[in-house]
């Protein structure tokens, strides 16, 4: 019979929602994945919620930089949160069930662009200030204790 310990490893199980990796503008998917339970597919089954998407009448991106559009479409989605949460906190309460802390996830097209967009969120002219100390940064660049530390903080 063989003991295990962490000295004696035998199998690595790394979970991720992100099996690749990026050399400059190319996508190198993983080698050895070994299950692949695709987004869609999650949602399909009932194990990952449908994200709001937010839209407006009538907008003309065109008129805007990208900063002015990123703000824009921060905003609306903090709103659309900030509106959902009483809904979620009354049908908690009448069903009997456990509150579900809301969130907002949201995706930036490289690390550069999510730095941009938390720069954005601390800024004291976004709600207030409010969600200064509410944003997390969570790529598949981190490592070590600031893995760990954004792991342990959801």
């Amino acid at each position: 019979m063989a003991v295990l310990n962490e000295l004696n490893p035998v199998l690595g199980l790394e979970l991720t929602a992100t099996p690749q990796t990026q050399k400059g503008s190319i996508t190198i998917p993983f080698k050895n994945v070994v299950y692949e339970y695709p987004l869609g597919a999650a949602m399909r089954d009932g194990f990952v919620k449908e994200p709001s998407v937010v839209t407006r009448k009538d907008f003309d991106p065109t008129l805007y930089s990208q900063i002015e559009l990123d703000r824009i479409k921060l905003e609306d989605g903090i709103r659309i949160h900030e509106n959902i949460k009483p809904d979620i906190e009354i049908y908690c309460r009448n069903n009997d069930l456990d509150r579900v802390k809301p969130f907002v996830l949201v995706v930036a097209k490289d690390t550069a662009h999510a730095n941009q967009l938390i720069d954005l969120i601390k800024q004291q002219n976004f709600f207030g200030g409010y969600y200064a100390d509410k944003v997390m940064e969570i790529h598949s660049n981190q490592k070590g204790s600031e893995k760990d530390e954004n792991i342990q903080r959801i």
